[in-house]
């Protein structure tokens, strides 16, 4: 279609002829923007947690968990690509996804547990078994 458009656009002479090709890209505009759209994840400023059941009753303690939430709700990609691994899918910015994908793994994995999961850097030694290591060079 965009191909058309584009052979359209360079045959118009008149007016008419532009205004109808200007309108023609607009409503592919509006098209591919309404399916973006569709795919964001729409919550606004509320975060996930807002309306959790504090002490539920009936339904188990997981149900109420953000990602449990996010997952019925259809927004399953956040939970695919949570993983150190697939980082460069988290990110739409492809400069940015093309960096992550050229990391080691290790570095993926201070990258992934310092600013996805929000891990402290003492947590982080942890988890990799040096404590005295990052904790020396942070402090």
């Amino acid at each position: 279609m965009a191909e058309a458009l584009r052979r359209t656009e360079d045959a118009a002479r008149t007016l008419e002829q532009f205004q109808w090709v200007i309108e023609e890209w607009n409503k592919l505009d509006r098209n591919r923007e309404r399916r973006e759209r569709d795919h964001e994840n729409l919550r606004g400023d509320v975060p996930l947690e807002f309306q959790a059941v504090p002490d539920p009753n009936i339904a188990p303690l997981w149900m109420n968990l953000p990602r449990f939430r996010q997952l019925c709700q259809g927004n399953f990609l956040d939970i695919i690509f949570s993983c150190p691994y697939e980082l460069h899918e988290l990110t739409a910015n492809c400069f940015i996804s093309k960096l992550f994908f050229t990391l080691s793994d290790e570095q993926k994995e201070v990258l992934y547990c310092l600013f996805v999961k929000q891990y402290s850097t003492t947590r982080l030694a942890v988890l990799r078994g040096s404590p005295t290591e990052i904790s020396e060079s942070c402090g």
